[in-house]
């Protein structure tokens, strides 16, 4: 996927924060905490996660995932990098 639309996509987006480096990008990701996501007021609000993706940027402007985790509180778990490269497919064919 080319840098300016993986850019495009996430502008606007509060949910996405970018970081651009030379010949990198960092691209991270904060998800709802489950009750938020489940609009349950009642209970005490759980912490949000982070997905943290490192892409390095080739000389054809395309990004390429090198290393992906989330972040839940002090825990850190490791995110397959296929599991980006197939969300990066799916985006590029939604965003077409």
């Amino acid at each position: 996927m080319k840098l300016d639309k993986l850019l495009q996509f996430v502008s606007g987006n509060p949910m996405y924060k970018v970081n651009l480096m030379e010949g990198a990008v960092e691209l991270i990701a904060t998800t709802p905490s489950i009750g938020e996501a489940a609009s349950d007021t009642e209970s005490q609000p759980a912490e949000s996660r982070r997905m943290i993706i490192m892409f390095k940027v080739n000389q054809d402007n395309e990004v390429i995932p090198i290393e992906a985790y989330v972040e839940e509180g002090d825990r850190r778990r490791p995110l397959s990098i296929d599991e980006v490269k197939w969300w990066l497919e799916v985006l590029e064919a939604l965003t077409g």
